[in-house]
């Protein structure tokens, strides 16, 4: 089932922060006067690395290697006017806010409305909660509690977008959201240390989310005919494998519909979507019986998949 309301998170989310994250280590590398065959290039591969590894601080951590002491963080502000939209940006807003209410949910420096209106998307969000403007921060467990009553939306109906596991995913599941992991930026390698951080899907882009979606969606419409009687529950969940073969083809053709016709998907893309639409994990199964009935098809080494007839 398609959520109320979708909060995404804002930096490697939204907006590409490359550009004055690597501005801010080209001024602390020139202030230090350090050599040694260091580039901009290089600090940032080392910030990106602390970021895999969970460091508390990585930009201190980078700074301490240039011998600046992180007293001097404040020299290197973040200048937010470097930043840019990535390019799917808008038109998956578009088709995100025709299926949902959209809010921001994100750790960023007071201003953070002003900004968005000026990237020329504010519009699409009825919430835009920051933290440097709220006083609280993810993962705080009371800044998603407070994006819930500013929306008046139950946690079951929220989904959070956002691309690190220790702030986004992790803390929103604890709150009882459904979660959607972005993949890009520097946490895309980011690990979950534990089920609480494994998010309900993954994407590669916001565009595939909205694919995701539009298939949940488009099943909501066609109506709840095998309601009661099917295996599937109020989120449109699969909870068990039927005996019968009527059933098990309806079951298979709504886990189908949540594929979107006319893209490709990785092994690791399809067993994600099946993840997040059954219940009693066994993902091969469903993978195989999707192949064997003719719903999705696949190239011989695995590599690509497709819906069939799209």
């Amino acid at each position: 089932m398609a959520p109320e309301w979708i909060f995404l998170d804002v930096g490697w989310t939204i907006v590409d922060e490359t550009r004055p994250q690597r501005d801010r280590l080209a001024k602390a590398l020139k202030a230090s006067g350090t050599g040694g065959g260091l580039t901009p290039r290089k600090l940032f591969d080392a910030y990106r690395k602390g970021l895999h590894e969970f460091a508390r601080d990585p930009f201190v951590d980078v700074l301490a290697t240039l011998g600046i002491p992180a007293a001097d963080r404040p020299k290197f502000p973040y200048d937010h006017d470097l930043e840019g939209l990535f390019p799917d940006v808008v038109p998956a807003l578009k088709r995100l806010s025709a299926r949902a209410k959209l809010g921001i949910l994100a750790n960023q420096g007071p201003g953070l409305e002003g900004r968005m209106e000026r990237h020329g998307i504010a519009g699409h969000f009825a919430v835009i909660l920051g933290s440097g403007d709220e006083g609280m921060q993810k993962p705080e467990g009371r800044f998603f509690a407070y994006a819930l009553r500013q929306a008046a939306c139950l946690p079951g109906a929220a989904l959070m977008v956002g691309d690190r596991i220790d702030r986004d995913i992790g803390p929103a599941k604890a709150a009882g959201w459904r979660t959607a992991r972005l993949l890009r930026g520097p946490h895309a390698k980011q690990a979950p240390r534990n089920e609480g951080e494994r998010a309900d899907i993954e994407v590669r882009s916001l565009l595939e989310l909205a694919d995701i979606l539009e298939g949940a969606g488009a099943t909501e419409r066609e109506g709840r005919r095998g309601k009661g009687i099917l295996p599937i529950d109020e989120q449109g969940r699969i909870t068990a494998w039927p005996v019968k073969v009527a059933e098990k083809k309806a079951v298979l053709e709504h886990l189908a519909s949540f594929f979107a016709a006319g893209r490709d998907y990785s092994e690791r893309q399809v067993n994600a979507v099946i993840a997040a639409h059954h219940t009693f994990g066994d993902i091969c199964m469903l993978r195989r019986e999707l192949i064997s009935r003719r719903l999705l098809a696949r190239e011989d080494d695995g590599r690509r998949y497709w819906k069939k007839g799209g």
